[in-house]
């Protein structure tokens, strides 16, 4: 016993790094067959921004699937260049995406174990919550290395971890967790850290050399980095001032203020500039990822409250028995607190509450990690407005704090001192717990390897997702696109046909709907699902440009003529359309209209060396 006991204590972290890789590699190897689906079209297969350096400067001034045609509020370069360098590499071969997003998990998963050795020597050392002098020579090392791997282990294995690891859209989440981990571990080297954290008055020169310190610069870095990555990293100024509170002590409130003042300012500097940067030139629709325009009836801040309440329950849930595993997860709003779910959601809330104060000044760690759970969730418990959807992968990052507070309650003083028992007791204790917790991990493993399973193929995912209450006309179009690629246009139509159902307002199954009916040459129903689509959404330029198509097959030139007029009337800068239309006049011996509008193709994609050859041979008449 005394043995295993000198491993945990020995446990450094290149023994810790290769544990934790062998495990993951084991849990998620099942994945690199996979197919791309999902978001994966709009950001990757369709995407013609990742396909070409060219465009490389329009990670930064355009939405995440700008490329793809698709106009959303998502901007994310950092993740459109990792894509880029995954196509570099491997064309659209899945498994070259799912390695890079087992890479960044595994990254998040090392820099957890490493912050938490550092949370924990912070403790130790401020707060002492260890206290040495009653327990056996030792046993801190053995206790914050049992708890900083656990709390790694249990993130990185657990199954709600797929929706961000296995699905390859999902991969900002592992990217700015990282770079959000890094950020922090920098913030905690800084000079003015370290020396604050152990009560030193502030002082300007102490003030200096903070800022001038290298760890400040690496930590804003990597600040940049996270938000350049996903909105979400928006909450690290929330987690600065958790660590402040709890590290920086001072009795006098003035100073205590000066200094978390000092240690915050240039966070929100860079997190006001990105703000105003994303609500500015960087804002392309009406919405934030983590601040989406609310399709839910919430009156009053009671109805948040309970929705609140509700989501809390639901997201423990899937904690504690990830069984149902699924996209699209609807809430409904509680309308009192005689729900059940909501009443559950209460309890837990209390409880938590609770466990904060008791464990305040007994052990901070178990704290700080419940506030680390509702700061980084906070987006998604809807106390923004958010639509009624739960995603599993809001829980990514999160799950950090959670399973920082669990296993620091595990090791809490009644149970690891040796003060009224022998050593070996404590010892069997440690070897009966840990291997408990290996079985617990076995099952978790297990469960993400079928869960990984689940996304093999588009339909199988899809049909599976429904099968469980996924229920949603997003799930029904993306089932009724997967049908269409395996060349089963009826099955197509009605998905298609069920999210009109669903919903009627949406555009993008009225255009796969038309594609399904042109495939099949029943151009009439195609027509009028085209045009569907039109009227739900104008700027959709492939409606316009697939209608125009259909009219050429129908051999109807002055519709499709009109038809690209009114789609470049909606979109007048759309290179497909100007293309297109250009080579509709090029084919009716219209060289001047046809020059036009190549002309204009080449002014929206200016880096298009295929669009501008096109133009010089139209010169010279060699077309």
């Amino acid at each position: 016993m005394e043995a295993f006991l000198v491993k945990i204590k020995k446990l450094t972290f290149l023994k810790a790094s290769t544990i934790l890789a062998t495990v993951i590699l084991l849990a998620y190897a099942n994945i690199l067959p996979n197919q791309l689906f999902w978001d994966d079209y709009d950001s990757i297969v369709n995407n013609a921004y990742i396909k070409s350096w060219h465009y490389f400067p329009r990670y930064f001034s355009q939405n995440l699937t700008a490329g793809a045609g698709v106009r959303d509020n998502y901007w994310r370069p950092l993740l459109l260049l990792s894509f880029s360098l995954d196509y570099k590499l491997g064309k659209l071969h899945p498994w070259v995406y799912h390695l890079q997003n087992i890479g960044w998990h595994l990254v998040s998963t090392l820099l957890v174990f490493y912050l938490v050795c550092q949370l924990c020597d912070l403790s130790h050392k401020h707060e002492n919550n260890f206290p040495t002098s009653k327990i056996a020579p030792g046993l801190y090392l053995i206790k914050r290395n049992w708890l900083a791997f656990f709390t790694a282990l249990f993130f990185a294995i657990h199954p709600l971890q797929t929706e961000a690891v296995t699905y390859t859209a999902g991969r900002a989440d592992p990217m700015h967790a990282a770079f959000l981990l890094l950020s922090l571990i920098y913030f905690l080297k800084t000079p003015f850290f370290i020396k604050n954290s152990i009560s030193c008055q502030l002082s300007f020169s102490r003030a200096k050399a903070f800022y001038q310190n290298s760890a400040l610069l690496y930590s804003l870095l990597f600040f940049g980095l996270a938000l350049l990555t996903k909105e979400r990293a928006i909450v690290l100024p929330g987690l600065i001032s958790l660590i402040l509170i709890f590290f920086i002590k001072e009795r006098n409130w003035k100073n205590r203020f000066k200094k978390w003042s000092l240690a915050l300012f240039p966070y929100v500097i860079v997190s006001t500039t990105y703000l105003s940067l994303r609500l500015t030139v960087l804002h392309f629709s009406n919405t934030f990822d983590w601040s989406t325009t609310p399709t839910l009836p919430l009156p009053n801040f009671l109805s948040k409250f309970l929705l609140l309440l509700k989501s809390l329950a639901l997201y423990t849930g899937l904690i504690v028995w990830p069984n149902r595993l699924y996209m699209e997860k609807v809430i409904t709003v509680p309308t009192s607190f005689e729900d059940v779910v909501v009443l559950v959601g209460l309890a837990i809330f209390s409880a938590l509450i609770f466990l904060i104060f008791y464990f305040w000044k007994r052990i901070s760690l178990v704290s700080l990690g419940i506030f680390w759970f509702f700061i980084a969730l906070s987006p998604s418990l809807h106390v923004l407005p958010i639509q009624g959807l739960l995603y599993e992968h809001w829980l990514y990052f999160p799950l950090v704090g959670l399973w920082l507070a669990f296993f620091a309650i595990l090791i809490n003083k009644p149970f690891w001192s040796t003060e009224k028992s022998s050593f070996s007791s404590f010892s069997l204790r440690l070897f009966l717990t840990s291997l408990i917790l290996i079985l617990v991990v076995l099952a978790f493993c297990t469960r993400t390897i079928i869960r990984n399973w689940d996304w093999r193929t588009a339909s199988k995912f899809y049909e599976k997702n429904i099968s469980l209450g996924g229920v949603s006309a997003r799930v029904y179009t993306n089932l009724g696109m997967a049908y269409a690629n395996e060349k089963q246009p009826q099955k197509a139509i009605q998905a298609y046909q069920k999210a009109i159902y669903l919903n009627e307002h949406l555009f993008q199954p009225w255009f796969n709907l038309g594609n399904a009916y042109q495939e099949l040459n029943d151009f009439s129903k195609a027509e009028e699902a085209y045009r569907k689509a039109i009227e739900k959404n104008p700027s959709f330029v492939s409606s316009y440009n697939n209608l125009a198509a259909l009219y050429l097959k129908k051999n109807n030139p002055q519709k499709a003529e009109k038809t690209f007029k009114e789609g470049l009337q909606q979109n007048p800068n759309s290179p497909l359309l100007n293309l297109n239309f250009g080579l509709f006049y090029l084919q009716r011996k219209d060289k001047q209209s046809a020059i036009k509008y190549l002309e204009k193709a080449i002014r929206s994609a200016p880096e298009n060396l295929e669009i501008k050859n096109l133009v010089r041979r139209v010169e010279l008449d060699n077309f």
